[in-house]
Parts: C-alpha cells; sequence; structure tokens
C-alpha cells in the first residue's frame, strides 16, 4: 500500500513538475515576444508623436506670415507640416504577447487619424479661407491625439517591461501637453467671443422693459 501511494506521489509531483516547466516556457518565451513588439512598437510611436507635435506647433505661417497667396494676392494659412502617419501593418510581431486593450488601442490610432482627417476636411470645406480658425483646430487635434498616444506608450512600456529614454534632448510629450492645454484655451476664449458677439445680435425680449 505505502508503496502504491509512493508510485501515485511520484507520478503527480513529475507531472506538476512538468506543467510548470512547460508553463515556465511558454511564460518566457511570451516576454521575449512582448520585448520584441516593444522595441519595434515604441519606435514607431514615438515617431509619431514627434510628428503629431510637428503639427501642433504648425500655424500655417511662413517667416512670420500666411504660408498660402491666392492668385489675386490675399494671403490664407497653410499648413506646413504633412499629416502624421503610422505604419503597423509591415510589422512581423507577436500581437497576442501583449493584452488585448494594448492591442486594441494602437490598432485603432489609424483609425481615429481617418476620422480627424475626414473632420478636418469638412471644416476647411464650411470656413474657407484664410482658415485661420481651421488651422487652430488641425493644431488641436493632432496635438489630443499626440497626447492620447504618448500616454499608451507609457502603457506599453510599462507593459513589455522596457526601459524609459532618459537621454533625450526634446520631449514631444511635454510639448504636447502644453500646446494641448493652450489650444483648448483658445477655442474655448473663440468660442465664448462669439457667442458673446451672436447674443449682441439677438433682439431684446418682448417681456424686458426698454429704458
Amino acid at each position: 500500500m505505502t508503496q502504491l501511494l509512493n508510485l501515485i506521489l511520484g507520478a503527480v509531483l513529475a507531472l506538476l513538475s512538468a506543467t510548470f516547466l512547460d508553463w515556465r516556457k511558454r511564460q518566457r518565451e511570451k516576454e521575449e515576444a512582448a520585448g520584441h513588439l516593444g522595441v519595434l512598437v515604441l519606435t514607431q510611436l514615438d515617431r509619431f508623436i514627434s510628428q503629431c507635435a510637428a503639427v501642433a506647433g504648425d500655424d500655417g505661417t511662413a517667416h512670420g506670415h500666411p504660408a498660402g497667396r491666392m492668385e489675386n494676392g490675399e494671403e490664407y494659412y497653410s499648413a506646413q507640416n504633412k499629416e502624421p502617419v503610422l505604419e503597423l501593418d509591415q510589422l512581423k510581431v507577436e500581437w497576442r504577447s501583449i493584452s488585448p486593450n494594448t492591442m486594441y488601442a494602437i490598432h485603432r490610432i489609424p483609425i481615429q487619424l481617418t476620422e480627424i482627417e475626414s473632420f478636418l476636411s469638412f471644416e476647411a470645406d464650411q470656413e474657407g479661407p484664410p482658415y485661420d480658425g481651421w488651422i487652430s483646430l488641425r493644431q488641436e487635434k493632432y496635438a489630443g491625439l499626440g497626447v492620447a498616444v504618448a500616454a499608451l506608450s507609457e502603457q506599453l512600456r510599462a507593459e513589455t517591461k522596457l526601459p524609459e529614454v532618459t537621454d533625450r534632448q526634446w520631449k514631444p510629450e511635454e510639448f504636447l501637453e502644453e500646446r494641448y492645454a493652450s489650444l483648448l484655451k483658445r477655442r474655448k476664449e473663440r468660442e465664448e467671443a462669439q457667442s458673446a458677439w451672436i447674443a449682441g445680435l439677438s433682439p431684446p425680449s418682448p417681456n424686458t422693459p426698454e429704458e
């Protein structure tokens, strides 16, 4: 009886040991795949964030004047920096090595870009020259996206256990945060001024006594 119990116990321990070793091997492979993904995707995100910062700082001017000029000589604000681009299809990485939420957020970025482009195209058609409001809105949209992607980048860095880069001369994330806050404040002030102007054009209410 004792010998049988020993045999059963030995078999159970052997099975548990094999299961643990197999689990540990798969965990190690997943961590290595996540590290590889982190290196490739983070470099893409870093480049994308810098591109967002370039657009956020693009006020449509050249040498202090509106960059565009019509045939009749009228000046208008014209974008000088191209829209950010994020190419994920060519990356040979194991996406399942990171969490589904992070994976989804990364793959949503190209969709967000398309949404912003469509929105700005509509706004440009509505506004017309000199496009100063459109340029400001363009800065705001890409600044906001850059801030969101910067936060996502830090989330991915933590998840893939990659160290933070500390030797950079310039941090576009900080610029984007400051720029985004400034642009939101500017838009709020512009909307308040517009509302006050419209209110001033409205006729007095019939119930309002005339002075």
